[in-house]
C-alpha cells in the first residue's frame, strides 16, 4: 500500500547516494530492519529507507501518512520512539546534508 516517492526513486536511479553518516538501506539490511521495526513497534506500519551508521536512527515513511518522513531512534520503548518528522522527502534530505557537513567537521577540522 505504500511507493516510494518520486524524489526519491530520482535520486536513488540518478545514482546520488546519501551522505554519511547516513546510508541507504538496500536488501537483506532494509528487509531486516523493516522486520525488526515491525515487531519492536506493532501499531505502526514502517518502511524504512536510511540509518545512521553512528547511532540506531532510522527515516521511514509510515503507511497512511502520505509523503512525511519520520525520524525513529530504533530500539527505543514503545512510544518514545519518534523523534522528529519531516513534511517531505527532501525536508529529510536538507537536513541529511547538514548533518554531512558537521560529520565531516569533526572527522577532519581542517575543513
Amino acid at each position: 500500500g505504500l511507493g516510494y516517492p518520486r524524489s526519491f526513486t530520482r535520486m536513488v536511479r540518478a545514482g546520488l547516494g546519501f551522505a554519511s553518516p547516513w546510508f541507504l538501506l538496500e536488501g537483506k539490511a532494509l528487509r531486516d530492519r523493516a522486520t525488526g521495526l515491525s515487531n519492536r513497534y506493532p501499531g505502526r506500519r514502517l518502511l524504512p529507507f536510511a540509518m545512521r551508521s553512528d547511532c540506531d536512527d532510522v527515516v521511514c515513511w509510515e503507511v497512511g501518512r502520505g509523503r512525511v518522513v519520520v525520524l525513529i531512534r530504533d530500539f527505543a520503548s514503545a512510544g518514545s520512539e519518534s523523534r522528529h518528522e519531516f513534511n517531505d522527502f527532501y525536508a529529510w534530505l536538507r537536513r541529511a546534508l547538514e548533518e554531512m557537513i558537521e560529520f565531516d567537521s569533526l572527522e577532519d577540522p581542517q575543513q
